[in-house]
């Protein structure tokens, strides 16, 4: 059961402040939502560090990492390491454009969810406004003239209880 999953931690790295409390870590835990005081005890957390954070809340090394995020020169032979990496795979010509299209596909995704997202609003806006009209007694004719709704959709909601 529970005791047997193995932990999982996702660590989300931000170069934003999340939650306008100052922090650099915020950690997060499945609990029950009616009792507080429950917690799942799954193993999973959610960690996000933010590197605009300004309290004293992280280690050294921690504060190094975030400090690099915010374009600071590597201050330890870890960081250095890691700047070493990001270097090398900038310059390697396979690694970037296989970096460069991860993004692009990243971004193409981000971008049809929003035109989704609109997409949908503006329907559900013209759904609420033909019901609207349909309450105050409007032809269909003119709801059709404001509305990007077929005849079809808008006689349906016509047949719909009020």
């Amino acid at each position: 059961m529970y005791k047997e999953l193995r932990s999982s931690i996702i660590i989300f790295l931000c170069p934003f402040e999340l939650f306008e409390q100052n922090r650099h870590i915020y950690t997060f835990r499945n609990i029950c939502i009616e009792d507080k005081t429950l917690e799942l005890n799954d193993g999973a957390a959610k960690i996000f560090l933010s590197s605009k954070g300004t309290a004293n809340d992280v280690s050294p090394d921690v504060r190094a990492f975030l400090d690099y995020m915010n374009g600071l020169p590597a201050s330890d032979d870890f960081i250095k390491e890691i700047d070493a990496c990001i270097t090398e795979t900038k310059t390697n010509r396979e690694e970037r454009v296989s970096y460069m299209t991860y993004e692009m596909k990243m971004r193409e995704a981000h971008d049809d969810g929003r035109a989704e997202g609109r997409a949908e609003g503006e329907r559900n806006a013209d759904l609420r406004t033909a019901k609207r009209m349909l309450a105050k007694n409007k032809s269909i004719e003119e709801i059709l003239e404001l509305v990007n709704l077929s005849r079809e959709e808008v006689e349906e909601l016509a047949l719909q209880p009020k």
